[in-house]
């Protein structure tokens, strides 16, 4: 009887990231691939993930997230391609782990962008130290693994342009999923988010490289002549640092609100606003894109390289830093609004990113590796 593979995940990103673009990747792709098989040993954070899964899952390895534990995930692919057991990839969800390069089965890692290594800039000198550490760990997992996910061929290109002598055959790429669905109705967010007036909805960290300061820079001055106008920013609540920020004058008389809303809420806020901006100045990938797409939004989004990729013909683009961009895009939305059928026909593109598409492309990669 020939065994079946197992999948060995270590749980370092459920312990870096409570929330967040790559935890939310790892739990998708582990919910996903545990449907399809019976031998995949996860480890993660049993106390703030497992409610994905019901109790009876005797399959799963489920340790508390700490410290210890992830020091046992980091050795138990280690441990197990030393010892005569079944056939396993280990796909790490992190680059922290030393014993990468002395796993004797096939190891994987998924690259999600390259901003540390291009663009310094956009980080903080006192973040200095820790981005060198950041890029030296990924770059030792890069070249100690057998293969690499990329999520966009523009993050491909980014990792072969930095590192040449990679073999472009070593890695992959498979688009991340994505699993929302229109709400039109407001009934349940509109009075705990004052959705009183017509909304220009922003989505995600306002970290500078994020481009949020040139929006707001297009919203002051469009608020002026749509005096109804609102921008909501479902993200992160405000930090302490962000209440000297100019912004904060228009927080306190009600023009922008920055909410933290679920899934469910996020839904409803994509197919109620008259345009989803994402203004970055770079992204590997671009979550809100596709997550908008699929609620009918309208988009609005630079015009980068993995943005191009993911969004197609069916978003509106303006370039990196163009406050006056932002702003004549804006207007022209709301004084021509997209008509539903082109809004439909890019809901129909964007439901094509699924966690299961996602799911099925990299179990062939498995497979493939094995």
């Amino acid at each position: 009887m020939t065994l079946k593979p197992s999948i060995i995940y270590d749980n370092d990103i459920f312990y870096l990231q409570k929330f967040g673009g790559i935890r939310n990747y790892f739990a998708n792709l582990i919910d996903y691939l545990e449907y399809d098989s019976d031998a995949i040993e996860l480890h993660q954070n049993s106390k703030k993930y497992n409610s994905l899964y019901p109790s009876n899952k005797s399959n799963i390895v489920d340790k508390a997230c700490n410290i210890s534990s992830i020091v046992k995930s980091f050795s138990l692919p280690l441990l197990a391609s030393y010892q005569n057991s079944k056939p396993f990839i280990y796909h790490a969800t992190y680059y922290r782990n030393p014993f990468l390069p002395l796993i004797k089965s096939p190891t994987v890692i998924t690259i999600h962008d390259m901003i540390h290594e291009l663009y310094p800039q956009y980080f903080d000198h006192s973040y200095r130290l820790k981005r060198l550490l950041y890029i030296h760990l990924k770059e030792f997992a890069i070249k100690s693994c057998d293969h690499i996910i990329a999520v966009s061929h523009s993050t491909k290109d980014d990792i072969l342009r930095i590192y040449p002598r990679i073999r472009s055959e070593k890695i992959s790429v498979i688009y991340h999923g994505s699993n929302f669905i229109s709400q039109p109705k407001l009934n349940d967010i509109k009075a705990r988010f004052s959705l009183k007036y017509p909304f220009v909805l922003y989505v995600g960290s306002r970290a500078h490289y994020k481009g949020f300061n040139y929006l707001f820079t297009a919203f002051q001055e469009l608020s002026k002549k749509y005096n109804d106008l609102r921008l909501i920013c479902a993200g992160p609540p405000l930090s302490r640092n962000e209440y000297i920020y100019p912004f904060i004058n228009d927080f306190n008389n009600g023009k922008i609100s920055f909410v933290t809303p679920n899934h469910l809420e996020l839904s409803q806020l994509y197919s109620n606003t008259l345009l989803t901006v994402y203004p970055s100045m770079y992204e590997g990938f671009g979550f809100p894109i596709i997550e908008a797409m699929q609620c009918a939004s309208p988009v609005l989004c630079t015009r980068i390289p993995s943005s191009i990729e993911i969004a197609g013909k069916y978003a509106r683009y303006v370039d990196r830093g163009s406050s006056s961009q932002i702003y004549h895009s804006i207007e022209d939305v709301i004084n021509n609004p997209p008509s539903s059928e082109s809004l439909r026909i890019a809901q129909d593109y964007a439901l094509d990113f699924t966690w299961r598409k996602c799911a099925n492309l990299t179990k062939q990669l498995y497979t493939k590796l094995l």
